[in-house]
């Protein structure tokens, strides 16, 4: 079978395409004829390397994955065979959560075994490239908005950051859904024009104003209840500026640095609160499929791409040259 892997860190070069033989399932696993995989930016992570991360060479990345069951190890598990599935990235082993793509080979190839416990059925009516726009950045927009993280409440007002990326535009679609008021940040005019029509009721084009000013202007000088921030760097003294005192600052990530300067005069002034995000839980993929299948959300897809184009599809995003997800179908 074909794949796209890495057998060292480093740029998009690092990506090799290869031949390997065909995965047979083991004890407790499902072999997936994969149809559909998303990328993210944490496959750029992946391919980079992260500090405190090791990852075992090769790897193949790729964590959203949609496709059909082929085979399963054990017999009782038969009535898989033939289903369409999404596969829940996230892999319990005792006490470790571990990602497909990132600890566990993902899903940038022809198939793929993975545990018959992650394996999700597709409604009859959701694609299998819609469902594989969902796991990463829909699950974890999903989780860190809802209840016991953000808790975004109907008629809150939501200030998204970087919102023309995979969790970006599910905080804004997901952000309309739930009820709240939705300014949305982007640097290119094009893609403002792009999240009104997604629904978001205000835009901010920071290449022509700085953000924090535009949304305490665009609140009456109020602030906005609910920061999603997951850029970090540069944006995280101006998120807290633009908060509306009682606010939260919701993180799920740091593609600009983990780093940042802090002013902590914001969060006792303000009496802000600062809630971490940490990826999806099942719950929230389900929920996601649910609004899918009910006509009530539609995943954002920019463009899919044949398995050969992943590094071009990659630097694609790595630029910010996306609206929404990419998909690769190998």
């Amino acid at each position: 079978m074909r794949v796209a892997c890495i057998r060292a860190h480093g740029g998009l070069e690092a990506l090799r395409h290869e031949d390997w033989p065909d995965p047979a399932p083991g004890p407790g696993q499902a072999l997936v004829e994969v149809r559909a995989c998303g990328l993210n930016h944490l496959d750029l992570f992946v391919i980079k390397g992260m500090a405190g991360v090791d990852i075992e060479f090769p790897r193949i990345t790729g964590g959203d994955i949609a496709g059909m069951v082929s085979a399963t190890f054990s017999p009782d598990d038969r009535a898989w065979i033939g289903r369409r599935v999404l596969v829940d990235p996230l892999v319990v082993e005792g006490r470790k959560r571990m990602a497909l793509g990132e600890h566990k080979n993902g899903g940038l190839c022809e198939r793929l075994c993975v545990p018959v416990g992650n394996l999700i059925a597709l409604p009859e009516d959701v694609s299998l490239e819609r469902a594989a726009a969902l796991p990463i950045a829909y699950g974890t927009a999903h989780k860190m908005l809802g209840p016991g993280r953000g808790d975004l409440k109907r008629g809150e007002t939501l200030l998204v950051l970087g919102a023309t990326g995979g969790v970006g535009v599910a905080s804004v679609q997901l952000g309309k859904l739930m009820g709240a008021h939705v300014i949305a940040c982007t640097s290119s005019a094009e893609k403002a024009a792009k999240l009104v029509a997604l629904g978001a009721d205000a835009v901010i084009d920071t290449s022509r104003e700085e953000f924090s000013a535009a949304a305490w202007r665009l609140t009456d000088k109020q602030g906005a209840d609910v920061v999603v921030n997951f850029t970090g760097g540069e944006t995280w003294v101006p998120s807290l500026r633009a908060l509306k005192r009682l606010g939260r600052v919701l993180v799920c990530g740091a593609t600009a640095g983990y780093d940042p300067v802090e002013d902590l005069r914001y969060l006792w002034m303000r009496e802000a609160a600062i809630i971490g995000s940490n990826g999806w839980e099942r719950e929230n993929l389900t929920a996601l499929l649910d609004l899918a299948a009910g006509g009530a959300l539609s995943p954002v897809i920019d463009r899919v791409v044949p398995l050969a184009e992943t590094a071009s599809a990659l630097a694609a995003l790595r630029d910010r040259r996306v609206f929404g997800k990419v998909l690769v179908t190998p």
